[in-house]
């Protein structure tokens, strides 16, 4: 009988730690259903599966190799763009900075641009990515990009050479050394 009490409590533990929300996911789904604002969720087979199939429409360089590379270690993909800002108070965006710290996010990178703030925060197991958030807060504009991936340090490393070196004038390409 004690065996399957301790069975019984083990797996509704375990319940219950799967059902948890994190901050980042109760963020999103608060602001998803305001005006003027967009959610999209991709499950990562998908993103794989739209990379095959484009695979025969794309050009074969270091960058386009690097993108495909890119995609095979991300789990999935949560992008969250909030286009009036009424919708998101300061008061919002500055929980939701501190509440991403509760979340085990360490924070990577802040850059402050004007009137644009950009912060990038990882979680982080034995050297290896398993979440990356992206958010970029404009006076006009909030873009969230939630990434759950397996990538390293040497991969975000490859990513920025491999732009570097192309002169990209893509997502990353207006930031220069």
């Amino acid at each position: 009988m004690k065996y399957l009490i301790s069975i019984l409590i083990s797996l509704s533990f375990a319940v219950l730690s799967f059902g948890q929300t994190t901050n980042v996911t109760r963020f999103m789904n608060s602001f998803h259903k305001s005006e003027n604002t967009t959610k999209i969720s991709i499950p990562g087979f998908l993103i794989r599966t739209g990379v095959f199939f484009a695979k025969s429409f794309i050009e074969d360089d270091d960058e386009t190799k690097m993108a495909l590379e890119f995609t095979r270690k991300v789990k999935s993909l949560k992008l969250l763009v909030v286009e009036n800002k009424d919708v998101l108070s300061t008061k919002a965006y500055n929980e939701l900075i501190s509440n991403i710290k509760e979340d085990n996010f360490e924070e990577l990178i802040k850059v402050r641009d004007g009137d644009t703030n950009v912060n990038l925060f990882v979680i982080e197991k034995n050297n290896v990515i398993k979440n990356l958030l992206i958010l970029v807060d404009e006076t006009d504009e909030f873009v969230m990009l939630n990434l759950k991936t397996k990538m390293d340090y040497e991969d975000i490393n490859h990513i920025v050479q491999t732009i570097q070196n192309e002169g990209s004038n893509g997502l990353i390409g207006g930031i220069q050394n």
